[in-house]
């Protein structure tokens, strides 16, 4: 499996996944361009022959907190979701020691 920073090539596929998931209650297209923008290196792509899962996460500047925003996987493939949570526990110039899961309940 390769886990990889996204790109706007991987956009279509991203809202793909959280739509067939979510429907309308999921993000939009709209806003998976902004957290491209906005969570540079903590949004990232889980790939095993196609777009298997993406996350989506924030790191506090304090480095110690970690927001994760969205974790999704297409074929709820575990290794895709624990890949995912490595990197970005990973983060080279950090020390998270929070993670702090928002789960919305639909």
């Amino acid at each position: 499996m390769n886990i990889r920073p996204a790109t706007l090539d991987d956009l279509a596929a991203i809202y793909e996944i959280e739509f067939q998931e979510y429907n309308h209650r999921g993000y939009d297209f709209v806003t998976f361009r902004q957290f491209l923008d906005i969570f540079e290196g903590t949004f990232l792509v889980a790939e095993e022959n196609t777009k298997t899962g993406f996350t989506v996460s924030a790191i506090s500047n304090n480095c110690r907190d970690g927001w994760v925003l969205s974790l999704l996987v297409r074929e709820k493939i575990q290794s895709a979701n624990e890949s995912c949570l490595q990197v970005i526990l990973l983060q080279p110039e950090c020390t998270i020691t929070i993670i702090i899961m928002t789960i919305t309940a639909l």
